[in-house]
């Protein structure tokens, strides 16, 4: 069955931007089902559709990245995460032909991130991570991991999006008093965090 869901998104990749009426993407279901998918399946479906990692379903404004963070192994996040950087200049510049400093000043403060995106209770994936991390819910793989794989997909994600009360993520670890091992790996990959506490 996985094989003829590649298949149909080499020959009809118009299929994998079908929805259902909740607004769940072909990505939001795979990512839902019992078990996991294939990565191949995966890879096949963002490149028959890779705008699926900004689309939020209709009924909690997830992302499909929001629904890997509690039912996805490493691997699958990890293949989720690579999708999720945001281009460089250079890499910009190649496609374009635009000069350099036009990319830099005018196209990439415009380049959005799947990361930066808040669902209707205004969590950014990182911070759905700190909420099943703080609450000890349960969670296919390890938080720690999963909130290595976003940072460093996503630096801005810590300090990025506001929500409940206007908390940053690292707000939130503050003052919720989070554990020890995850403000040490926060602060560990990004020490400037500590200064912008």
């Amino acid at each position: 069955a996985w094989s003829a869901v590649i298949k149909l998104c080499s020959i009809l990749p118009y299929d994998a931007q079908w929805q259902t009426p909740d607004g769940d993407t072909v990505l939001h279901l795979v990512l839902n089902l019992d078990g996991e998918p294939p990565l191949e399946v995966l890879d096949a479906i963002l490149r028959a559709y890779p705008a699926a990692l900004f689309h939020q379903n209709t009924i909690s404004g997830c992302t499909p990245i929001m629904t890997a963070v509690r039912r996805s192994s490493i691997g699958v996040f990890d293949l989720l995460m690579a999708r999720c950087r945001r281009p460089c200049a250079r890499l910009l510049h190649s496609l374009t032909g635009l000069p350099i400093n036009v990319v830099t000043r005018d196209v990439l403060p415009f380049v959005g991130s799947p990361l930066l995106l808040q669902n209707f209770c205004l969590e950014t994936p990182l911070q759905r991570v700190l909420t099943f991390d703080r609450h000890g819910y349960e969670c296919e793989g390890s938080t720690i991991e999963k909130m290595k794989h976003l940072l460093n997909a996503e630096p801005q994600a810590l300090i990025g999006p506001r929500y409940g009360r206007g908390l940053t993520p690292l707000h939130y670890l503050l003052l919720y008093r989070s554990r020890y091992d995850t403000f040490r790996m926060i602060f560990d990959m990004c020490p400037e965090a500590a200064l912008a506490t």
